[in-house]
């Protein structure tokens, strides 16, 4: 039996937890004023501004137009590659007139966001709160997906909702805004969770029309003749860095090997399949993993942890900030293991390896260019290796909450 927390503890784990949050929104904004350019936020922006104003939002050459003249600036825009509902997720930005208060919103509204994941954490984990605040703000890719605005800690929520619910709507919601989370959808079919794939089909088809409502048809019509193709190939239009470098964590960063591309910034057709069918393979096994799982439980923790690998693994690029799809495999590892030394230094380990920034090993890969690969691939074998502890069955007694 354990002892009783005392007050103290308590204050003193609760300080801790905000001292980490506090500073992961420090960092986040010192490199966000740094580097101005890595920034996926003005993206997401600028889409919107010219999606209501009756443009394409995936020609890039508008997009890059109105960011120029919205901003004031020239700065770099990434391409828009998400689905058409994710305009209307982020209608609700177009009341800021200027980009500064546009952007400080859409910052605020993600550091929000991270405190609802950790809390999604917990009650799903049974780990304590501060623990789980904490750790989720001290986690590297957190503090970078906040630094470039990205929307992997609201994802990461809609992707354990979806599962440990077994929620449609929750899935429909994942899927409108990234096209990845719909790996999810074997695991409903493996349950033949009939009313969640209902679910799905309505909501899906009700953030539709919401979506032409606010945009007409032409968003649709631009995503599925321009980019679709590019999303079902796994090869990009435009120059991406080198798949097999230290920034890519995806199965993509060895794969690309099997092509022809001297510049190993593509896939080939081969590599592609063999991508796509390692998607299926995986997701075919966590589907036969959660038929056993009762809906809620630490095992279907185990589940969308594991999916959230897949997510990882299979995707064309993966960089840091995708990273914060794996923390309910963490949190379900560090709950399902034993207790013990071992156990221990397996999850240190795989935590410090997914939390380790890539200007810390750079200038080892200087001093050695041969670790360059192998320093490269450590965040791709811990996902990979999470997956897998997610992916075995733990005796009950195991997968009882701390």
């Amino acid at each position: 039996m354990r002892e009783p927390v005392t007050p103290r503890v308590t204050w003193a784990a609760w300080a801790l937890a905000l001292s980490a949050f506090a500073g992961c929104i420090y960092l986040a904004h010192r490199g966000a004023v740094a580097e101005p350019m890595r920034d996926d936020s003005r993206t997401f922006l600028c889409a919107v501004r010219l999606a209501l104003s009756g443009g394409n939002p995936y020609d890039h050459a508008q997009l890059s137009s109105t960011c120029t003249a919205w901003t004031h600036a020239n700065p770099i825009v990434q391409p828009y590659f998400y689905p058409p509902p994710f305009l209307a997720f982020s209608a609700w930005t177009a009341v800021f007139p200027d980009y500064p208060s546009a952007q400080a919103a859409w910052t605020i509204v993600n550091a929000l966001t991270v405190l609802a994941l950790a809390w999604r954490l917990s009650v799903w984990s049974g780990l304590s709160l501060p623990a789980c605040i904490g750790g989720t703000c001290a986690y590297y890719p957190t503090i970078f997906n906040q630094q470039v605005g990205n929307v992997n800690a609201a994802l990461t929520i809609v992707l354990l909702e979806a599962v440990m619910r077994m929620s449609g709507s929750w899935l429909a919601i994942g899927v409108a805004a990234k096209i990845s989370p719909v790996v999810v959808l074997a695991a409903m079919v493996g349950r033949r969770e009939g009313r969640a794939l209902v679910a799905f089909a309505l909501t899906t088809a009700a953030l539709v029309a919401t979506t032409v409502a606010l945009y007409s048809r032409a968003p649709f019509e631009a995503f599925h003749a321009d980019v679709w193709p590019v999303l079902a190939s796994g090869t990009y239009p435009f120059d991406v860095p080198r798949l097999d470098g230290q920034l890519n964590h995806a199965f993509s960063r060895v794969l690309v090997l099997l092509g022809d591309d001297p510049s190993r910034t593509h896939l080939s057709p081969l590599a592609n399949g063999i991508r796509s069918a390692l998607m299926l393979g995986m997701s075919g096994l966590l589907a036969m993993r959660a038929r056993t799982e009762p809906t809620g439980g630490l095992g279907m923790l185990g589940v969308a942890g594991a999916f959230g690998c897949v997510m990882v693994l299979c995707a064309p690029l993966a960089w840091d900030t995708h990273l914060m799809l794996v923390l309910p495999a963490l949190a379900f590892a560090f709950t399902a293991l034993p207790p013990g030394r071992r156990a221990g230094l397996w999850i240190a380990g795989l935590s410090g390896v997914l939390a380790l920034p890539f200007d810390w090993w750079q200038p080892v890969t200087y001093l050695f260019p041969d670790l360059a690969a192998p320093l490269g691939a450590m965040k791709m074998v811990a996902v990979f290796v999470l997956y897998c502890i997610c992916l075995v069955p733990r005796p009950a007694a195991a997968l009882e909450p701390p």
